[in-house]
């Protein structure tokens, strides 16, 4: 009886670590919203980590986080990092930068979890103001990141409308 256990333990095992391994093994999370004003006025929000803090939902769900900004806004190598007891432990940097069109930075957890990925910020003109695309997207670890990856939009998501809809309000007022 206890080896027949073993058998199908072994078993189970083994099913969940193959379907792990045919799972996708990258993940996309994306929002937009339209915001009544243009580019030129929205991407200083978004070009400065320091402004953050006046609409990134993940500012205000950890007040107590300590946050440290360095290099130069707007260009390739600015960058926030930050210690939190809620939003844990990482950084970000800036990777490219298209003034009033598009900022991208890697984004990288390191504790509790470490994880890398690219968030991308894009705005595109539309005939009343602007349409403001945030991305995420990166690589699953195997056999753990797997798990997580059919979830993260689900996760994620809303604190990326919960962002968008203040940096509505606050380019907007």
């Amino acid at each position: 009886m206890a080896k027949k256990f073993v058998f199908v333990l072994i078993g189970l095992v083994a099913l969940m670590l193959f379907v792990l391994a045919v799972m996708k093994p990258t993940f996309r999370i994306e929002r937009s919203i339209e915001i009544a004003k243009p580019a030129e006025v929205i991407f200083p929000y978004i070009a400065d980590f320091s402004k953050w803090n006046d609409w990134s939902y993940w500012a205000s769900s950890d007040p107590g986080q300590k946050v440290t900004i360095t290099g130069n806004v707007g260009e390739v190598g600015h960058r926030m990092e930050w210690d939190g007891k809620i939003n844990g432990k990482g950084n970000q940097t800036v990777i490219t930068v298209i003034p009033n069109k598009s900022i991208a930075s890697r984004l990288a957890f390191t504790e509790p979890n470490s994880m890398e990925s690219i968030a991308t910020l894009t705005l595109e003109p539309t005939p009343s103001g602007t349409k403001v695309i945030w991305s995420n997207e990166g690589n699953l670890d195997y056999p753990i990141g797997r798990l997580f990856g059919p979830f993260l939009d689900g996760m994620v998501g809303p604190d990326f409308e919960k962002g968008l809809t203040n940096l509505k309000k606050l380019v907007e007022k």
